[in-house]
């Protein structure tokens, strides 16, 4: 007999999730679903949404004019590890580490402050000028409690050290202990700063000390000392007569009388 040529094998269908299948043959259809496109994108309204919900950027937030977008603030004090000696020296105009260490302090930059002075060797002609220079650093960060424990481990023939040291006891509330530094304050020798200035600041502090005490104990003994110290501040400033100290001891005076 004849030989028939083979017939060819259908292949298997693709087998289709029954939900799917019923679903497409009660509509008529006849081998497989449709392929259905995916949904148009949704505009965000808040709803639930399947796809990838990207951050909102946020807005700009203005100052009180109107104007700029409020920065973040800075950090107060720059961190040591980014600094070096030439940044200073060039900012400061000079290679003294005693005056870039001032001039700092006087700029609120205490970090900068506290780098200068750790170029200064302990061995050195400057020795004394970095210790009261390191306690002006703790008093003005009002790192008190590390400054007592300085102060406490250093002993410095310097008016200013005194000073600084009368109050970081003043502004811990110990006014007895102030008052001795500020006493001391006046007759020692300075390393830095202006001694007419030390003077002046130690006087005045003296009569914020007697003022504390007298509060604490208004009696005519003290009452008695805090009139002496608000006379002698006055008498200080008395070449100007506009010094907001001046005001101020003319101020308690009356107060006090």
């Amino acid at each position: 007999a004849a030989s028939q040529a083979p017939v060819p094998i259908a292949a298997a269908p693709t087998p289709v999730p029954a939900a799917a299948d019923s679903a497409w043959h009660n509509l008529g259809g006849q081998d497989k679903p449709p392929v259905v496109p995916p949904p148009a994108p949704v505009q965000d309204n808040g709803a639930p949404s399947h796809e990838t919900i990207r951050p909102k950027a946020v807005p700009h937030v203005k100052n009180r004019t109107g104007n700029e977008p409020i920065k973040p603030k800075q950090a107060a004090v720059e961190k040591s590890a980014l600094l070096t000696p030439e940044m200073l020296y060039t900012k400061y105009g000079t290679r003294d580490p005693v005056q870039i260490a001032d001039g700092a302090l006087a700029a609120g930059s205490f970090a900068q402050a506290a780098f200068a002075l750790d170029l200064i060797p302990d061995n050195g002609p400057d020795y004394t000028s970095k210790v009261v220079l390191q306690l002006a650093v703790m008093l003005q960060s009002s790192q008190f409690a590390k400054a007592k424990a300085f102060i406490a481990a250093h002993q410095v023939n310097d008016a200013r050290f005194d000073l600084y040291a009368g109050r970081v006891n003043q502004l811990s509330g110990d006014d007895a202990a102030a008052l001795n530094y500020f006493q001391t304050a006046l007759t020692k020798p300075n390393s830095t700063g202006n001694r007419g200035d030390i003077r002046k600041d130690a006087l005045y502090y003296t009569a914020l000390s007697y003022a504390n005490q007298y509060k604490k104990n208004p009696s005519p003994e003290m009452r008695a000392m805090v009139m002496q110290g608000w006379r002698v501040v006055k008498n200080a400033y008395s070449g100007m007569p506009g010094h907001a100290r001046y005001l101020q001891a003319v101020t308690e005076l009356s107060s006090v009388q």
